[in-house]
């Protein structure tokens, strides 16, 4: 997170993990999913012997990364430190 002012308007000053996951947009949900298919696949192609076991851990691995990502995008834009038109729009400014 990056220590300077909020380039955008402030949404939410202290945003929880449930504002966070209210405020996901279409990309955050295909960047999740797509995470966890290609860690699957990944498992899957580098788990000779047992394919389905190492694919499903790299799954649940990859989809452990990829809320952790998108969470991080979504507060940072709840902050005001990347492009929240949407949410600005959705929930107003912070007062």
């Amino acid at each position: 997170m990056p220590y300077s002012d909020p380039k955008f308007p402030v949404v939410n000053n202290d945003p929880s993990v449930d504002d966070c996951i209210n405020s996901l947009r279409k990309r955050d949900y295909m960047a999740l999913f797509g995470l966890t298919g290609a860690s699957w696949g990944y498992g899957y192609m580098v788990g000779k012997p047992l394919r389905g076991a190492t694919a499903s851990t790299a799954a649940a691995i990859g989809f452990t990364f990829a809320s952790f990502v998108v969470l991080q995008d979504t507060r940072s834009r709840l902050l005001g430190y990347k492009e929240n038109g949407v949410e600005v729009k959705k929930y107003g400014l912070c007062k």
